[in-house]
């Protein structure tokens, strides 16, 4: 049988080469997506270090924006030029774009545009630019615009070794920004009393409800020694003045011509006293602070039988410098005034709260240059001394600059030589407002005799040491106390505040009209002074030899008085000290010149309130819109055909007389338009007087309701009883600002210019006239804590609209309510005051 036999001869090169083809195929294909995964890889690697590389620039960028340009904040409300009411949306819009072009050319100019990310292990760097500064979304909270704000920028980055580049990637993000509103320049009516002169009260009877400003005339140089060239609110010839809120002073609370006899003279202020200075130059003169004073410069008496009383606390707003007049101290100087005259001897400053001296008084030469600085609270009496005993500092010997302190503490361990009974520091209780007059006349003034004081009169017995803050030493009660920069330390006489920081509410003296980033919130509340108290437990041992706790304590009261450091370097001008300058400079400012030798003039100058408001009021006593009932409540004096004789003082309803017979043929009265029934007061009517003519002086003498304000003098008579509010220049210049040479106090023959006319009421804006009984209420007759729904001692209130509601505090309050009058008179006064 035939086999067919086979084999696999002859194929074995086809099958290898089919099965080399087709791992060739296949290795290619797989080489191929290798190659291209590995692209794919790279290009992915790229991508994500692009978008990280995008996401870290941004983070710096916000970065860039929360540390350098959010801080100043402060700038761009300062420097923000377009229209600053921030209840207008459109306003509001703008002033969110002008930051975001700020912010775009801040980071333009300072090199942030375009930022170079390194990237791990690679030698170049992806490269991401601003493409975008947006406005994403705003609101006004408080004072402050919280803005968000989105950056959209351009990243780029490729590894060197790969393929394809990662360019031209998109990254986003966005942050919460929170920026300072800028400041309403405009005038706004807080108070029934603003004098851009002095307020002149010549031997009478007057009682102002609610807050007093008054810029008030000076020296035209710094340093000047005698301080009787300043002004501000000042009583004389037997005076009797109350203030029922806070008096704000650039120039002085004072009373009395110096060394006048007899003048006994009486100054009440019922809540803070804001000022240069409190000083009483004449005789039996008083001055009584019901809550806090707070100074610029001193506490002084130079009169016989004088007395400053300050209830709640003393709180000296400069720490020092080269001039007596930078330096806040407490200067009881009658007895050198008075050539130790037994009279003199009964001359006291008496403060029952914290006593806080900045700054120290000065032994000065009579050009003003110091040779040293003596006790921060003087004068320390040396019952050795001759004639039975002299100032300390008269007889002293040494070096002022170097030995003076240390020779004070030395002798005054000697029993019974340094006395110090002009000053009387903590022996009574901070009192309740209810109280305070009575304790004054019954205590404070009865425990004084002459050499010496009557203790069984005090609450306490003598304190061995004092709450508050001195450099050297302060002598009162009888005792030098001295400070942790005393060589005798062990007994150190200084500890931390208790008043200020209070936790009972009767006695929680607050700063009134300064607020914060909520504007339903005071700033300086209560706990402001919480880190510098006896119950902070961080400094109950402040005082010890732990030298980092006293310069905590001093870092601390610097800073949130003076906005300065240790160093004294100016860090902030978010402080107490210039924000109570601030509510000083209502037309004008004066400040130091950044030159302050001997001879060197104050940096003084006009805002444009003054004249923009008077502006804003002619305009509408002109207005068209106005109808003739509208216009019988508006006086405008420049307006009338006149000419008006400037060498007389004009009554404000003869002036209202004349304009009705010649407009109507009628007699009219603006005076006695006042229901006696204050449940029937929406009868009353209220007037508006304008004078925009600095020559023509204004009087008032009946009962009036409204607003006065004018470029010249208004002077107030018996009778005047005003519901309403006094603003007034005592004299303007030609484009309308206040004149600051009218109230410029000259050592020269010119009795226009020299003290005698200060003296004279000369340097006056609002003058009241001897033997007058004056009224002026800003409250319109109500009782403002019981009718205006507001608690005293509130620090923080829930409030809603500006001018429908009343429920707001006092300040802000009495003006919705006094604008409201005009209001439903058909007289829209809220933007102009």
């Amino acid at each position: 049988m035939l086999k067919n036999i086979k084999n696999n001869k002859g194929w074995a090169m086809p099958i290898v080469i089919v099965i080399v083809t087709v791992l060739v195929i296949i290795t290619v294909a797989l080489l191929n997506n290798i190659v291209q995964s590995y692209h794919y890889v790279g290009s992915q690697d790229n991508i994500g270090n692009t978008y990280l590389a995008g996401d870290a620039a941004l983070d710096r960028w916000f970065n860039v924006l929360s540390n350098e340009v959010e801080a100043k904040g402060n700038d761009f409300s300062l420097n923000y030029t377009g229209n600053p009411d921030m209840t207008n949306p459109s306003n509001v819009q703008q002033f969110a774009q002008y930051i975001i072009s700020e912010i775009e050319n801040y980071l333009n100019n300072n090199g942030y545009k375009v930022q170079n990310v390194d990237i791990e292990g690679v030698s170049n760097d992806a490269t991401v630019e601003i493409e975008s500064i947006n406005n994403m979304g705003y609101e006004i909270i408080g004072d402050e615009l919280r803005l968000i704000i989105g950056i959209q920028a351009t990243a780029k980055y490729s590894k060197a070794s790969y393929r394809y580049k990662a360019f031209d990637k998109k990254v986003y993000g966005q942050m919460e920004f929170k920026f300072k509103l800028p400041e309403d320049p405009k005038f706004k009516l807080l108070g029934p009393v603003y004098s851009f002169g002095d307020f002149f009260v010549d031997g009478a009877e007057v009682n102002i409800k609610g807050d007093t400003y008054v810029f008030g005339s000076f020296p035209e140089e710094i340093a000047q020694p005698q301080q009787w060239y300043y002004g501000g609110i000042f009583a004389l010839n037997q005076a009797n003045l109350t203030i029922d809120g806070n008096a704000y002073s650039r120039s002085f609370i004072r009373t009395g011509k110096y060394l006048q006899d007899n003048d006994n003279s009486w100054i009440r202020i019922t809540k803070d006293a804001i000022c240069q200075a409190i000083q009483l130059f004449g005789d039996g003169d008083r001055v009584l602070v019901y809550r806090n004073a707070y100074t610029f410069d001193d506490l002084e008496v130079n009169g016989e039988d004088s007395v400053i009383g300050i209830n709640g606390s003393f709180i000296g707003l400069s720490k020092g410098g080269k001039y007596h007049d930078e330096s806040s101290a407490i200067v009881n100087s009658a007895a050198i005034h008075n050539i130790y005259s037994p009279a003199s001897f009964k001359s006291r400053i008496i403060v029952n709260g914290d006593n806080l001296n900045r700054g120290g008084t000065f032994k000065i030469l009579d050009n003003g240059v110091s040779v040293g600085q003596i006790e921060d609270a003087s004068i320390a009496w040396d019952n050795n001394g001759s004639f039975g005993g002299n100032a300390y500092y008269k007889i002293f010997k040494g070096n002022f600059l170097n030995e003076y302190h240390d020779w004070l503490i030395m002798d005054s361990n000697t029993p019974g030589r340094i006395k110090g009974y002009f000053n009387l520091f903590q022996v009574w209780g901070v009192k309740p407002k209810g109280i305070v007059n009575d304790w004054f006349v019954n205590y404070a003034l009865a425990a004084r005799t002459e050499m010496g004081n009557n203790s069984n009169l005090f609450d306490y017995t003598v304190p061995e040491k004092i709450s508050g803050y001195w450099e050297h030493e302060i002598v009162g009660n009888d005792k030098v106390y001295n400070s942790f920069y005393s060589l005798y330390r062990d007994t150190l006489g200084m500890k931390p505040l208790e008043h200020l920081y209070n936790t009972n509410d009767e006695y929680k003296f607050v700063l009134d009209n300064i607020y914060g980033a909520d504007r339903s919130k005071l700033k300086y509340g209560n706990n402001a002074w919480y880190s510098l108290s006896s119950s902070n437990l961080d400094l109950v041992n402040v005082f010890d030899d732990e030298t980092e706790r006293y310069d905590k304590y001093i870092d601390v009261l610097d800073l949130l008085i003076q906005g300065i450091d240790r160093t004294g370097d100016k860090i902030t001008s978010d402080c107490i000290h210039d924000d109570l300058l601030k509510l000083t400079h209502f037309f004008a400012t004066r400040t130091y010149p950044s030159s302050r030798e001997i001879g060197a003039k104050w940096d003084v100058g006009t805002t444009e309130t003054f004249r923009e408001t008077l502006v804003d009021l002619n305009g509408l006593a002109v207005s068209p819109t106005l109808g003739d009932e509208q216009k019988e409540y508006i006086l405008n004096v420049s307006g009338l055909p006149g000419p008006y004789d400037t060498n007389i003082v004009h009554d404000i309803n003869d002036l209202y007389n004349d304009y009705y017979n010649i407009v109507y043929g009628v007699t009219g009265s603006l005076y006695n338009k006042r229901s006696a029934d204050l449940l029937n007061d929406a009868e009353d009517k209220y007037y508006l007087v304008i004078n925009s003519d600095p020559n023509i002086d204004l009087a008032v003498s009946g009962v009036f309701n409204g607003i006065i304000f004018t470029a010249g003098k208004v002077y107030l008579r018996d009778g005047a009883d005003i519901r309403g509010a006094i603003i007034a220049a005592g004299k303007t210049k030609s484009n309308g600002d206040p004149d600051l040479d009218y109230i410029t106090v000259k050592d020269d023959n010119d009795v226009n210019h020299a003290k005698i006319g200060l003296n004279n009421g000369g340097k006056a804006a609002i003058f009241v006239e001897k033997n007058a009984n004056v009224k002026i209420d800003f409250y319109l007759g109500y009782k403002p804590y019981d009718d205006f729904g507001i608690g005293e001692r509130v620090d923080t209130l829930n409030r809603t609209s500006d001018i429908d509601t009343n429920n707001d505090f006092l300040s802000r309050a009495a003006r919705v309510r006094l604008l409201k009058r005009f209001k439903d008179q058909g007289i829209d006064l809220k933007d102009i005051f």
